[in-house]
């Protein structure tokens, strides 16, 4: 199966406005995706912010000539990346008042030879398929994920709460930011799945697991699997803005 990555955003059956955003930089070795807040002005402009910001921050570390770094130093590099992007959108709302109090949540991946080095705030997700099976690498900052941590939730309530959209951390609401790093090793094959809460929502992670298997087998070319989950979400009912991003390794 040949390397590379893709990504679709798609506004949902609900929504009037698409406030996610998506992107894919160094040759497919930088990932991103964002997710405006809903009920916030501007969340379009403040995931555009956060994208560009982090584009920025983390390019030139991807460059062939920059020198290697170990996991330590990516994880700093990706922390300090999300807090100077959360700088940048307080930065760009001051004195607008169609932008004052816009946010976004975001993931973004960095992607070495052999390792995928990830960085998240807010309720957007990432995954990893590999030989070993299909795993969450993040962990939501959102009240109902606190919860569900803490033992007052199962999953099925969690997935039904009212309050399941409300998160607890976003780019652009500084107070308490503490954005989450991760790192995973990457073997041929691999595949990372970044997406906005408007694509994970729409099922179980065992029916994304099982959609991720359906679209694979019955293509190798990503674009083409985006398309089919994409297609899958929104037959589901995908009320909120729904992103995905893959990357195979």
């Amino acid at each position: 199966m040949p390397p590379g990555a893709t990504a679709v955003t798609h506004r949902g059956l609900v929504r009037k406005h698409n406030e996610d955003a998506v992107l894919i930089a160094c040759a497919g070795r930088l990932l991103v995706c964002a997710d405006g807040l809903g009920g916030q002005p501007a969340g379009e402009e403040a995931a555009a912010i956060a994208i560009a910001h982090v584009t920025r921050a983390l390019e030139p570390h991807l460059d062939a000539r920059a020198p290697r770094a170990g996991e330590r130093a990516w994880r700093e590099r990706l922390r300090r990346a999300l807090l100077g992007a959360s700088e940048a959108i307080v930065e760009a709302s001051e004195g607008v008042p169609g932008r004052r109090g816009m946010a976004t949540t975001l993931i973004v991946a960095a992607i070495t030879a052999r390792r995928a080095y990830v960085g998240h705030v807010g309720d957007v997700r990432g995954y990893l398929r590999s030989k070993a099976g299909f795993v969450r690498l993040t962990d939501d900052h959102s009240l109902v994920y606190d919860r569900f941590r803490a033992g007052e939730l199962d999953l099925e309530e969690a997935r039904a709460h009212p309050e399941r959209n409300v998160v607890t951390q976003a780019l652009g609401v500084p107070e308490g930011l503490s954005p989450a790093t991760t790192a995973c090793r990457l073997a041929r094959g691999d595949l990372l799945l970044l997406c906005s809460d408007g694509y994970w929502e729409t099922a179980t992670e065992d029916g994304l697991s099982h959609s991720l298997d359906e679209a694979l087998a019955a293509s190798n070319d990503l674009d083409r699997v985006a398309q089919a989950l994409l297609a899958r979400a929104l037959d589901s009912g995908a009320a909120d803005n729904v992103s995905i991003v893959i990357y195979r390794h």
